[in-house]
C-alpha cells in the first residue's frame, strides 16, 4: 500500500492533533509514574517483619512456630487477591487504591493498640491482623502495577521493574526512618507507619489512572527519550540504594549517635524526594518518525501494524485453561521459596548463627536493597534482551536467575556462617525480586492486558502457597524441632543449658547450623525445578516472541500478539 506525500502529510498533521488531546485530555503517564512510586513504598511494608518479629515474638510471648504463622499470615495475606484483581478490572485504580489504604493503615493501626496497650492477644487474631494488612498492600500493588504496564506500553518490563522496585525498597526506607527517628521504640514507629500509607495513598487517588491514546506515541525517537528518562530516574534509585547499602553497613560495623543516624534518614528521604521531582516533572514529546524507521517507511504508525496481527485478550478463566499458566504458576511456587524463608525468618536465621541480635536490622534493610535491585534490573534487562536479541523469550531470564539462587542456597546449607549470610540475603533477595516484577510483564506478554488485574492476582497465589509451605511450615517446624530449649539473652541466643533458659520465661530460639540446613537445601532443590519449570515456558513461547519482534521493534510489548 503506498501512501501520497499529501496523504502522509495529512496523517502526520492528524497524529499530532492527537497527541495534543491526549496530554489536554488524559494527563501525563509521567505525573502517573512519580504518583505510583510514593504509593509504592507503603506497598511493601510487609517485607520488613523481620524488623517487628522479635519484639512481636516477646511482647506476645510467641514461640517460633507461632511466630511464623503470623508472618506467613501476612504474607498470604499479600498474595491472595483474585478477588482484588477483578475490583481493579471493574471500578479502575483510584477505587482499588483508596480499599488498599484503608485495609494496609487499619491492620497497623490494629497491631499498635494490640502492642501499646498488651492486650492479651493470640496466635490467631495477630495472624488476622498481619492477614488484614497484608491484604491491603496486595490491594495497592494491584492499583499500580496493571496501571504502570497500560500506561507503557513500550516499557512495560522497565516500568513496571520500577514501581515494583520500591515495594521491595520499601522496607529498607521504613528502617532507614526507623533508624533515624525512632529507635528503638517499635511500638511508636509502627502507629507512624499507618500515617504514612494514609498520606500516600491520599496522593495515589488524586493522581494514580490510566492514561487514554499512549499508543500513539511509539515511534523510535519518542522510545528513545523514554528511555534515557527511566535511565536517569533509575540511576537516582541506584544512588538511595548505595546510600542505604552504605548506611546499613555503617550501622553494622559502628554504633552510630542518634543525631548521625537522623542525617543519614534525611539524605535518603532526600534522594526520595528529587526521584519523585523527576519524575512528576516528565512531559511527553512528540512522536516524530525517525528516517528509515517502519513508521515512515510504510505511512502508518506502528500501532497500526501491531494492531493488524491477530491479538487475544484472555480472561482468567481462558488463562487457567492453557499450559503456560500452570507452568508459570508452579515456576513462581518453587522460585520463590528461598526469598520468602529468607524475608519472615532473617532475624531468626541471624540467631542460629550465634550473632546479635542487632545486626537483624542490618538484613532487612540489605534485604529490601537487594530486592529492590533485583526488581529494576530484571525489569531493565529482560526489556533489552528482548529487544536486542529478537525472539528471545522473556521466561529465559527468570530461568538463569533462580539457577544462581539454588547454587548460593545450596553453598549456605552445607557451609552457613554469617559472611556467606551476606552473599545469601544479596543474590536470594534480588532472585525474589525478579519474579515479582516479570511476572506481571509475563502476564500481559502472554495473556494479553484486558484482563490483567485478575490474571495477575492469580499469579500472586503462588507466593502465598510458597510462603506456608517454605517460611512457615518447613523452616518453622525444622527450627523448633532443633531449639532443645535454647533462649534469646541479652540479643544472643544461648544453648538450653544456660540456667536463666531452664526458667522458661525468655523468648525461644535455636542455634547451629541445623536450625536452617535442611530449609535451605530445600530450597536450593526447588529453585532447580524452577529452572526447568521457567526453561519449558520459554520453548512453549518462543514463537511468540519471536513473532512479535517480526513486526517492529517499538510493537514489541505494545500488544499481546497470539501466533498460534
Amino acid at each position: 500500500l503506498k501512501f501520497s506525500s499529501s496523504s502522509l502529510f495529512g496523517h502526520e498533521h492528524h497524529r499530532r492533533l492527537l497527541d495534543r488531546e491526549m496530554l489536554l485530555r488524559h494527563g501525563n503517564r509521567w505525573l502517573v509514574l512519580a504518583a505510583a512510586v510514593l504509593v509504592e513504598q507503603v506497598g511493601g511494608f510487609m517485607y520488613m517483619f523481620g524488623l517487628l518479629s522479635e519484639t512481636i515474638k516477646d511482647v506476645f510471648h510467641l514461640d517460633q512456630s507461632s511466630l511464623d504463622i503470623v508472618g506467613s499470615s501476612g504474607t498470604v495475606g499479600s498474595q491472595v487477591g483474585i478477588h482484588v484483581g477483578f475490583i481493579y478490572d471493574a471500578f479502575g485504580p483510584k477505587f482499588t487504591l483508596g480499599l488498599g489504604g484503608l485495609l494496609s493503615s487499619g491492620g497497623f493501626l490494629l497491631l499498635w493498640l494490640a502492642m501499646h496497650f498488651a492486650w492479651k492477644v493470640t496466635t490467631a487474631p495477630l495472624a488476622a491482623i498481619t492477614f488484614m494488612y497484608g491484604q491491603g498492600q496486595m490491594t495497592i500493588d494491584v492499583a499500580v502495577i496493571p496501571t504502570l504496564a497500560a500506561n507503557f506500553p513500550n516499557h512495560r518490563g522497565t516500568a513496571v521493574g520500577m514501581g515494583k522496585a520500591f515495594v521491595g525498597l520499601s522496607g529498607s526506607l521504613a528502617a532507614a526512618f526507623y533508624n533515624g527517628f525512632v529507635y528503638p521504640d517499635i511500638v511508636s514507629f509502627i502507629l507512624l507507619l499507618v500515617v504514612w500509607i494514609i498520606a500516600a495513598c491520599v496522593i495515589g487517588v488524586l493522581f494514580v489512572e490510566r492514561c487514554a491514546g499512549v499508543q500513539g506515541l511509539a515511534s523510535p525517537l519518542a522510545n528513545d527519550v523514554v528511555r534515557r528518562q527511566f535511565m536517569i530516574g533509575f540511576a537516582i534509585v541506584y544512588a538511595m540504594c548505595a546510600l542505604l547499602l552504605a548506611i546499613a553497613l555503617w550501622e553494622h560495623l559502628v554504633d552510630l549517635s542518634n543525631g548521625l543516624r537522623s542525617v543519614l534518614a534525611m539524605c535518603v528521604f532526600a534522594a526520595n524526594a528529587v526521584l519523585v521531582s523527576f519524575l512528576g516533572t516528565r512531559r511527553e514529546q512528540s512522536a516524530q518518525a525517525e528516517p528509515g524507521s517502519s513508521w515512515e517507511q510504510t505511512g502508518r504508525p506502528p500501532s497500526v501494524e501491531c494492531a493488524q496481527a491477530e491479538m487475544r485478550q484472555y480472561t482468567l478463566t481462558e488463562a487457567a485453561c492453557t499450559v503456560e499458566f500452570w507452568l508459570l504458576f508452579l515456576g513462581s511456587i518453587a522460585a520463590a521459596g528461598g526469598g520468602l524463608l529468607l524475608i519472615n525468618n532473617i532475624a531468626q536465621v541471624n540467631l542460629a548463627l550465634g550473632e546479635n541480635d542487632k545486626v537483624s536490622n542490618t538484613f532487612v534493610s540489605l534485604l529490601s536493597i537487594s530486592n529492590c535491585l533485583g526488581r529494576m534490573i530484571a525489569g531493565t534487562l529482560s526489556d533489552w534482551l528482548v529487544l536486542r536479541f529478537p525472539g528471545f523469550p522473556r521466561p529465559a531470564y527468570l530461568a538463569g536467575s533462580q539457577a544462581v539462587c539454588a547454587l548460593l542456597m545450596a553453598a549456605f546449607a552445607l557451609f552457613p556462617s554469617s559472611t556467606s549470610l551476606y552473599f545469601l540475603v544479596a543474590v536470594v533477595g534480588a532472585g525474589y525480586g525478579s519474579i515479582n516484577a516479570i511476572n506481571p510483564v509475563l502476564a500481559a506478554e502472554v495473556f494479553g492486558v484486558a484482563h490483567l488485574g485478575s490474571i495477575y492476582t492469580a499469579f500472586s497465589l503462588a507466593f502465598a502457597f510458597s510462603s506456608y509451605g517454605f517460611a512457615t511450615f518447613l523452616f518453622g517446624g525444622v527450627y523448633d524441632a532443633e531449639s532443645h530449649g535454647a533462649c534469646v539473652i541479652d540479643d544472643v541466643c544461648r544453648p538450653g543449658s544456660y540456667s536463666a533458659c531452664l526458667s522458661g520465661t525468655q523468648t525461644s530460639c535455636c542455634l547451629g547450623p541445623a536450625c536452617m540446613s535442611l530449609s535451605f537445601g530445600v530450597s536450593a532443590a526447588a529453585a532447580l525445578l524452577s529452572v526447568c519449570l521457567y526453561l519449558l515456558v520459554a520453548y512453549r513461547t518462543r514463537d511468540r516472541y519471536i513473532a512479535s519482534t517480526a513486526l517492529t521493534t517499538p510493537c514489541i510489548s505494545l500488544l499481546s500478539c497470539d501466533t498460534r
